[in-house]
């Protein structure tokens, strides 16, 4: 799944939930330009960092079930969405080296 096929399957329930609901998101719209974009970029090279730093783990042939345990550990630990976990589940999918 691509990007953009991860980005709709996450915000096309929001939205069917929304009309559903008769409402839209609560407070203003984010500035995607001015705001978001950089946060992301500001991000990015701290992603970077940690997938350099945490290279010998990702690579361990157990990384797929410690990885399966943590993220659930975090999912219950921070009452996520099932929508978050498997936006979460989704993002780390390739975490772990093949």
């Amino acid at each position: 799944m691509g990007v953009r096929e991860r980005q709709l399957s996450w915000r096309n329930p929001l939205v069917v939930r929304w009309r559903r609901e008769g409402r839209g998101p609560a407070g203003p719209r984010a500035d995607l330009r001015n705001e978001f974009r950089p946060a992301l970029d500001r991000l990015r090279p701290r992603f970077i960092d940690e997938l350099v730093a945490t290279r010998s783990l990702r690579e361990r042939p157990d990384c797929r079930e410690r990885l399966t345990h943590a993220t659930a550990r975090h999912i219950d630990s921070h009452g996520l969405s099932p929508l978050s976990a498997i936006g979460l589940g989704r993002g780390l999918a390739r975490v772990c080296a093949e």
